[in-house]
Formats: structure tokens, sequence, C-alpha cells
């Protein structure tokens, strides 16, 4: 049985504010309970992780980056939620950004369970516009470059590829992994939609394709990559 990775702490509840942004933060809980009505696990079936700490985040954010999250300002950017720069910075970490870390210790987990069995999922995470120094689009934290470089780090993997098919790009991905050889990222998505400017760069295509294979620069990626056709 394929594993999956989830905690109830990684719905995101702001007393209804959650609402006003059309990023569902309890869709994790409703993907659970989806799967136990269908027959298809039981509740003993998910396995719990642990929030990551500090120390974690700071092998791919900079402290600098980190200390801005208690900026009211920032969190609303990165949130796309204006009325949260009138709210306290406590009540968003509580309440948003204590959820997203548990979802990044979940993405760790399940890559750690997916080198042992093969295949596992994490309910939470994939926050791929997040980056080292900035967040955007709902992330705030990098956790698939974050899980890849802690197995890196223990000897774990030799190399890594990132595949993302979500329809935005995941740019804080791709920018955080760029600086590193032995990680490497193919991106699906459409590039008409956020964010803007396309890491890559692809226009005038509805649909974008971004392979990285080390650390290229843009005239090489031009150069190297055919944009896939419109369709």
């Amino acid at each position: 049985m394929v594993p999956l990775v989830y905690s109830p702490r990684y719905n995101v509840t702001a007393c209804g504010l959650e609402r006003l942004h059309p990023f569902d933060g309890r869709k994790y809980g409703r993907i659970r309970d989806w799967l136990i009505r269908q027959g298809l696990r039981q509740l003993a079936d998910f396995v719990t992780p642990r929030p990551c700490t500090r120390a974690d985040l700071l092998r791919v954010h900079t402290p600098e980056y980190l200390r801005s999250l208690r900026d009211r300002r920032v969190l609303a950017r990165i949130l796309e939620v204006p009325v949260v720069r009138y709210l306290p910075a406590c009540l968003i970490a509580w309440r948003v950004l204590r959820p997203m870390r548990w979802a990044v210790g979940g993405t760790a987990l399940a890559c750690c369970l997916a080198l042992e069995r093969g295949l596992a999922i994490n309910l939470g995470g994939g926050f791929h516009h997040a980056s080292g120094d900035r967040g955007g689009g709902f992330c705030a934290y990098a956790d698939a470059p974050l899980a890849l470089l802690a197995l890196k780090d223990e000897g774990r993997i030799g190399c890594a590829l990132v595949v993302d098919t979500d329809a935005h790009q995941g740019g804080g991905t791709a920018d955080t992994i760029q600086p590193w050889p032995w990680a490497h990222i193919l991106d699906l998505f459409e590039a008409d939609l956020f964010p803007w400017p396309v890491v890559g760069t692809y226009r005038g295509h509805r649909l974008g394709f971004y392979f990285l294979s080390g650390p290229l620069e843009p005239e090489e990626f031009e150069e190297d990559c055919d944009p896939l056709p419109a369709r």
C-alpha cells in the first residue's frame, strides 16, 4: 500500500478569513475524508509527520526572509489576502504559517518513505511558488527543495528530478534548485497563468515547458529546448 502522509494540522483555518482566497485551505482533510468514505483507506493508514523546524527551513531559506514573515505586509502579499495586513502577525503565524510548516515536514517524510517503499504521497505541501528568499501564491516555504537537499546532505540521493504538473509554473522551486547541478526540474504549466514573468521563459504558447538540467543561462535554455506546440 502506498504510504499517505497527512496531519489534521495541515488545514488552514483563520476564523473564516481563509474563504477570502480561492485556495481551499481545508482541502487536505477533505481528501483524507473522501478516501475513507470510498473505502480506499482507513483512519489508521495515514502516516503523521512532524513539523519542520527553523533549522530545517534555514537549509533553503535566508534568515532575512524568515524574519520578513513577521511583517503583515509581506504575509498579505504571499497569501494574496489584503486584509491580512490589518491582522496580528501572531494570528497568521499560528493559523497559516504553522500549518504550512507541518505540510513541509510531510513532504520531507514522504520523500524518505518513497526511497524506502518506491512511492509515497503527501496530502499537503507542493508550495512551488516559494523560493529561498521570497514567497508568493499562497506558498511561504519551499518544501520540495528543502526535502531534496536534506536527502542529498544525508547521502541518500545523488541526483533528483522534480516533475511539476500544476497549472501554474513552479518558479520558486526552479529558482531554488537552479544552482544545484544535481537537481533538475520538468515543469508543465499554462504559460498565461500566474506567476509572471515565467521562469525560463516561454511566451505565446498556452502550454509551457521548462526543463532545467543544472544551471542554464536563458540563452542556453532557448538553444537547447524547444517549447511544446500550442494546443
